[in-house]
């Protein structure tokens, strides 16, 4: 999405290596003192680690290798409380969505643009 959205390769590559940045270090960091900060009631605090497909794919793997959320704290056993084994489902529906919504994106913007 960002390669079709962008004009040149260099600008897409720099926009890519930030946005990977900012999911990787400043949404870990932000989502736990945001939580800290603004007393999150847990089942946000779910909610915004689902927004991130980082934290998606991190929990999921856990998961998927048969270790208990708890070790994500309030937020995983949360999720195990309340959904129990259907929380594999919710991460993978999750993922599905950070595949089929970019690539809906860069199709209209890319049947959009005029030939060179």
């Amino acid at each position: 999405m960002i390669s079709v959205a962008t004009r040149k390769s260099s600008v897409a590559m720099g926009v890519a290596i930030f946005s990977w940045l900012t999911l990787v270090f400043v949404s870990d960091l932000g989502l736990m003192a945001g939580a800290v900060a603004l007393r999150m009631r847990i089942e946000n605090l779910f909610a915004l680690s689902l927004v991130n497909p980082m934290q998606v794919f991190k929990m999921w793997a856990l998961v998927s290798s048969d270790t208990s959320l708890d070790v994500l704290g309030p937020a995983g056993l949360y999720a195990t409380d309340i959904w129990g084994a259907g929380v594999t489902w919710i991460f993978a529906c999750v993922m599905v969505l950070w595949i089929i919504l970019p690539l809906t994106v860069a199709a209209s913007i890319f049947s959009r643009r005029s030939p060179i």
